[in-house]
């Protein structure tokens, strides 16, 4: 019995939509990063330039944005293995694929020039 549920393959404009969308999000996360670190340097160098360390030029909440700016981090990075992981998956279920379309019918021989190369069956 054939399975009528199984699921379809997107369209190759869905696919690269979500790449480029994929590839916007590493571009905003490692901004957001890039952002938050100098934004660090900036007010602990600022504290630190009367000569005694003020707590008052630092920002806000550092503990946190620190914890969500790494976690943020680490979470691209799963994700970007995640994605390239299904890229490879899909890429080989499609040469299987085609390599099982493109296979000689069981009992004929499949060497170079042979009768079954030409598409003739052996009897």
């Amino acid at each position: 019995m054939a399975r009528t549920d199984a699921p379809t393959r997107l369209p190759r404009t869905v696919v690269a939509g979500i790449w480029v969308l994929a590839v916007l999000f590493n571009v905003a996360l490692l901004t957001f990063f890039a952002l938050y670190t100098t934004a660090d340097e900036w007010a602990v160098d600022r504290s630190e330039a009367t000569g005694a360390f003020d707590p008052s030029q630092l920002l806000p909440h550092e503990g946190l944005l620190w914890l969500v700016a790494h976690a943020a981090l680490g979470l691209l990075v799963v994700l970007d293995g995640v994605g390239v992981a299904v890229l490879v998956r899909e890429r080989r279920k499609r040469t299987v694929a085609r390599r099982a379309r493109v296979a000689p019918p069981a009992g004929t021989e499949s060497t170079p020039g042979s009768a079954a190369a030409a598409g003739v069956p052996l009897p």
